[in-house]
């Protein structure tokens, strides 16, 4: 009699809970391999942005022992009030300090991508460093301004 209680007891898995169980392990797997996949790109792309470029605008010690990389925008009042300290730290470890610059110009910034070429435009003429420290130091009277105006930077080129 045990015997046929033991028999009756036993249900078999509906078919439709192994196919959502099979499907489940599928879409977890799927979603895994897209994380492991997004995760691998992201750290290859770590890697590029903190590599120095030949075409990245850099000064002072070619074997430095610190390298400061600097995303700017002229118009941003916080790199400005960096600037300073950045300039102390150029002259204090010249020798075992490299500085790079990359723009990062902030869309609700006017005249931020305006700068950004004019220092470009200055650099083609190795003049980075004298319009870089020019619109840092001229910056209040330019940032606040309702338009992107383009006259302020081509005077600012004539005067270096």
């Amino acid at each position: 009699m045990r015997l046929n209680q033991e028999k009756s007891s036993y249900k078999p898995v509906p078919q439709k809970s192994v196919k959502k169980s099979y499907f489940r392990h599928i879409l977890i797997s799927l979603i895994v391999a897209i994380g492991a996949y997004f995760f691998y790109v992201n750290t290859l792309q770590i890697r590029n942005i903190l590599e120095i470029k030949s075409d990245d605008r850099s000064k002072w010690s070619p074997d430095p022992t610190v390298v400061l990389t600097e995303y700017l925008d002229f118009e941003c009042e916080a790199c400005r009030a960096n600037y300073p300290i950045v300039k102390q730290l150029a002259e204090e470890f010249s020798g075992d300090l490299q500085i790079v610059v990359r723009y990062f110009p902030l869309p609700w910034h006017r005249n931020s991508f305006t700068a950004a070429r004019a220092v470009e435009a200055a650099w083609k003429q190795g003049k980075f460093w004298q319009m870089h420290n020019l619109l840092f130091e001229t910056q209040s009277a330019w940032w606040e301004w309702s338009y992107a105006n383009q006259e302020i930077f081509l005077w600012y080129a004539q005067q270096i």
